[in-house]
């Protein structure tokens, strides 16, 4: 594995952190500019198993900012797209594609407990709120994405808990309704302090630079949280 695909991850965590990526199982819970990027960085960096959720087909509009989005998919479904591409990085990782748009009501047919990692990089709010409420009552470990449209520079993005977001329209209906829940804090997420750009037009206007560098740190955020959790427990 060293000689190969994996040699400069080996280089960096060692073959244990490569068994560690290995044996982990990671959910991305929506495939568009935040989530494909995630999704695609997680497959680079070894996660042996993934379970992918979108109930989209890839369109024209989204070729600005989504991974997947390029001429010759077209019309397929995300997860078909997606499945493809992962495979054509590592044949290795298992993959299961559920086309499928997440709600309540189909939430234990998505998630497993034994899950190691769930990214939420959904846009409807209530299934946000849904998927986070589900995943902290389970005790599985979720990190969720708030805005990222109307941005433009990927260095105001910050890691921190929900109960301290600011500046950000989704993440204050997300906090208000996680409150309801009763959900009050301990959910990690990923925001943007920019100050939304204005523009005419009825459209969340989005360029690939805050969704994509959005969708690699969720992404990073994971891969260190799995290998320093499981360093505990191997001590």
């Amino acid at each position: 594995m060293n000689n190969g695909f994996h040699q400069r991850t080996a280089a960096l965590i060692g073959s244990a952190g490569l068994k560690r990526l290995a044996a982990s199982w990671v959910a991305v819970i929506g495939l568009g500019g935040v989530g494909s990027f995630a999704l695609e960085a997680l497959a680079r960096s070894g996660i042996g198993r993934l379970t992918i959720v979108d109930h989209d087909i890839v369109e024209l509009h989204n070729t600005n900012r989504q991974l997947l989005a390029i001429r010759s998919n077209l019309g397929r479904l995300k997860t078909e797209a997606a499945a493809e591409r992962i495979y054509n990085i590592d044949p290795g990782i298992k993959v299961e594609g559920i086309s499928a748009r997440y709600h309540s009501d189909n939430h234990d047919t998505i998630i497993c407990k034994e899950m190691s990692y769930v990214i939420d990089a959904i846009d409807e709010v209530e299934a946000k709120i849904a998927l986070i409420t589900a995943c902290v009552n389970d005790n599985i470990p979720v990190i969720s994405s708030m805005g990222t449209a109307r941005r433009l520079n990927p260095a105001k993005l910050l890691l921190d808990d929900i109960s301290n977001t600011k500046n950000c329209t989704l993440a204050r209906k997300v906090r208000k309704g996680l409150r309801k829940a009763g959900v009050e804090k301990g959910v990690e997420v990923l925001y943007s302090i920019e100050e939304p750009v204005s523009a005419d037009t009825t459209a969340l206007g989005s360029m690939v630079f805050v969704p994509g560098s959005a969708g690699l740190l969720l992404a990073a955020r994971v891969i260190e949280i799995l290998l320093n959790k499981d360093k505990k427990r191997e001590a």
